[in-house]
């Protein structure tokens, strides 16, 4: 009875949050000219890393493709706030479970076109079926650390080119057994194109 009723929760927690990161994007554009919003390819490679005793099959890094939303909010010269949302796919034991993502980054711009930046991200599960974290006992949720280095070439007024490269830590134990420590490492690239407004 617990599963079937966590569901419907999670997907509404889920909806609101990203509500309120539309409606956060929304209002930025509207109230900064100088918004920038990136639709971007995602490529990822995910590996989950155990400590200590696990029944898990020791998986291959998971290449994969997905999608991804991101808005870039100046804060003060130089600096940047980047945060969205895109799809991340993981692979643990066999089983390939799709995440949404939520990254927040702060980057700090060193030439006009190379950013370096850290931050942190909160993902969960897009799956309640057979085939996800939840059906295999362990969380179905995380959060963890991120290290960016951004690549933004002009096209044109407005327009650039973005290539993000980012290493990511997981830093929550996914194993609530207590058998074994188990998180995720990820390297994932963004690529695609970033549209300034009021340039």
């Amino acid at each position: 009875m617990r599963a079937a009723t966590a569901t419907p929760a999670r997907w509404l927690w889920l909806k609101w949050l990203w509500l309120a990161l539309s409606w956060l994007g929304l209002f930025c554009l509207h109230a900064r000219a100088d918004l920038d919003v990136k639709f971007l390819g995602v490529g990822s490679s995910s590996k989950p890393v155990f400590s200590g005793t696990s029944t898990a099959t020791a998986s291959q890094a998971n290449l994969a493709y997905s999608w991804a939303l991101l808005f870039d909010l100046p804060i003060v010269r130089r600096v940047k706030l980047d945060f969205g949302m895109a799809s991340l796919p993981r692979s643990y034991d066999s089983t390939v479970v799709s995440a949404y993502h939520l990254p927040v980054v702060v980057h700090y711009r060193l030439t006009p076109a190379f950013a370096l930046g850290l931050g942190g991200y909160y993902d969960m599960e897009a799956t309640s079926s057979a085939q996800s974290f939840s059906s295999l006992g362990l969380h179905n949720w995380g959060y963890g650390a991120i290290a960016s280095a951004v690549l933004d070439l002009p096209l044109m007024p407005g327009i650039g080119f973005v290539v993000d490269g980012r290493y990511q830590v997981g830093l929550r134990d996914l194993d609530p057994s207590g058998t074994a420590v188990t998180r995720f490492y990820d390297w994932v690239g963004y690529a695609g194109f970033r549209l300034g407004f009021g340039r």
